[in-house]
Parts: C-alpha cells; structure tokens; sequence
C-alpha cells in the first residue's frame, strides 16, 4: 500500500489508535495471560541490565537466564542483583557448559521449555542482543497477544 499524502497517513495512524484505545477503554486486552522470556548468555554483562530492564518495560512476567559464562568469569549477578532479589530474574546456573556435542543454547533453551511451559501461557526465546519491538512503542506484550488470540478465533480456514 502506498501512500500519496501525508494526511493518509496520519489518518492510518488515527485510525489504529482509535482501535487501540477502544480496545483498552474495553477491556478486551488480557493482562492475565503469562509470559516469560528464556535465554542464555555469555560475556553479555555489557548489556544484559539494558536487556532485563527492556523486557521488563514491556510487560514480561519472568525472565529464565541461563548463565553460560566460564566458571572464572563475569556473573550476571554482579550487575541484575536487584531483579534477581526481587524475583523477576530467575538465574539458571549453566557456567562451563559446552563440549563437542553440546549446544549450550538449545540445551538451555529444551531445559526452559520443559520445566516452564505448563507454568506460562506464553514463552519466547531471546538471544540477549535481540529485542522485540512491538508497534506502536506504547503496546505492551499483554496487549499484543491478546489481540493476537483474539484474530486466531476470529480466523476461519476456507477449503
């Protein structure tokens, strides 16, 4: 779709947010579903804080880390102690972990699914230098899957 005029496109953005704020006035939106994030790092302490706090921002309810650093390196501890404590972070001991025939991530990855699944609704697997960018910025991650589910039953397959 191409637009011609720059009033098109503020109208499409009027548009979307008037769905948006009907939604919302509505209740419609299901803030009850849970979803947490899995992911495993490695010398990532850089940027793991920028990362936890991202996450957090949208609306995740846990997040699962797998610390796969070497036994003698840097710990995630030292820099996301707050949201360990305060039990958003779950910090999963995986330092070390590797070999010929060992794929830490999927490992870690398998390991997450089959301890959490039956615990969330909603599981997502992250590399921590990946973010998940919902459109428009003010949509949360609750809002998101709940207009998600809601298409999924509205959808019909044709034969």
């Amino acid at each position: 779709m191409k637009f011609t005029t720059k009033s098109e496109v503020i109208l499409i953005i009027l548009k979307i947010t008037l769905i948006y704020l009907y939604l919302y006035s509505n209740k419609l939106f299901n803030t009850n579903i849970k979803i947490c994030l899995c992911t495993i790092g490695k010398n990532e302490n850089s940027y793991i804080k920028e990362f936890v706090t991202y996450y957090k921002e949208l609306g995740y309810n846990h997040i699962y880390l797998y610390d796969n650093n070497d036994i003698d390196n840097e710990k995630f501890e030292d820099i996301i102690y707050n949201e360990i404590n305060k039990g958003f972070v779950t910090l999963i001991n995986y330092r070390g972990i590797r070999g010929e025939n060992i794929n830490p991530q999927l490992e870690a990855y398998k390991d997450c699914y089959e301890k959490y699944n039956m615990k969330y609704d909603w599981l997502s697997f992250f590399d921590i230098d990946e973010y998940l960018e919902l459109i428009p910025k003010t949509l949360k991650i609750h809002d998101f899957l709940s207009i998600l589910i809601k298409d999924i039953h509205n959808a019909k397959i044709l034969k």
